[in-house]
């Protein structure tokens, strides 16, 4: 009788969860509570080609988190052997070729994060098999100033670049081939957005990733930002450098997924 009722038990169980595949557990990639986590990220900018931006990651202990700051400008030198100036990228390095952060099954990628008002960007390098050093996936996101958000970024989201420039060919993302999670900011990207009434609030809240211009075009520009400043009032320029600067705290950033 008793293993007759456990055998009909089974079978229930087993019908209820035919077909039906589980959300995997949360993942934590990168928790920046150290400066040793901090110190397997790299940070690279438009000044290797002649640009002028500058940018640095270290870990901030009064936050707990690293510190992505730094300023981001469309100047360049006037011999410098660039196509397109005003970036600052942190990414996670690639330690050892076939090595991967396995992201199936997973449908977001969240971002625990403090801004300063201004648009990032989401980036995930997949491994490629050009021999390319990894495809690039990005997707645009602006966290509140002054705040502590989660950010969620769903997957298929994420956008294959070149560049900075979207690609048109259409190709899979190769979700088991991940090899570097990242963030970066584009000076042609939105100006930031004052801190909110609430930025006192030490709690964090989930913030939607939205969509937004900075990956697709790299010719505009905003609050004067790449403009010729030489004949404006001082007051303008010097606000115009102020809008260059950025600064993101990085908590952590980890991989969820969706029953």
């Amino acid at each position: 009788m008793l293993r007759s009722l456990v055998k009909s038990c089974k079978l229930v169980v087993e019908g209820l969860t035919s077909g039906v595949q589980l959300a995997p557990k949360p993942v934590v990639l990168y928790s920046f509570k150290s400066q040793h986590v901090v110190d397997q990220w790299h940070v690279f900018t438009d000044s290797f080609f002649g640009g002028k931006s500058q940018a640095s990651l270290t870990y901030n202990p009064a936050e707990q988190a690293a510190e992505f700051s730094g300023r981001c400008t469309l100047d360049q030198d006037e011999d410098a052997d660039i196509k397109r100036a005003g970036y600052c990228v942190a990414a996670s390095q690639v330690h050892r070729i076939g090595e991967y952060h396995d992201l199936s099954g997973y449908s977001h990628l969240v971002y625990n994060v403090k801004g300063d008002g201004r648009t990032y960007i989401a980036n995930v390098r997949v491994d490629s098999l050009a021999g390319t050093g990894g495809d690039v996936w990005q997707a645009p996101f602006r966290p509140s100033a002054g705040v502590w958000s989660q950010v969620s970024i769903p997957i298929d989201s994420l956008a294959l670049t070149y560049q900075g420039q979207l690609v048109e060919r259409k190709l899979d993302f190769q979700a088991g081939k991940v090899i570097s999670v990242g963030v970066s900011v584009s000076a042609a990207a939105a100006t930031p957005e004052p801190a909110s009434s609430s930025s006192s609030s030490s709690g964090p809240h989930t913030t939607a990733a939205g969509d937004d211009s900075s990956i697709t075009s790299s010719s505009g520009s905003s609050a004067g930002l790449g403009e010729d400043t030489s004949t404006k009032p001082q007051s303008q320029t010097s606000e115009a450098q102020v809008h260059e600067l950025f600064r993101l705290l990085i908590h952590d950033i980890r991989a969820e997924g969706e029953w």
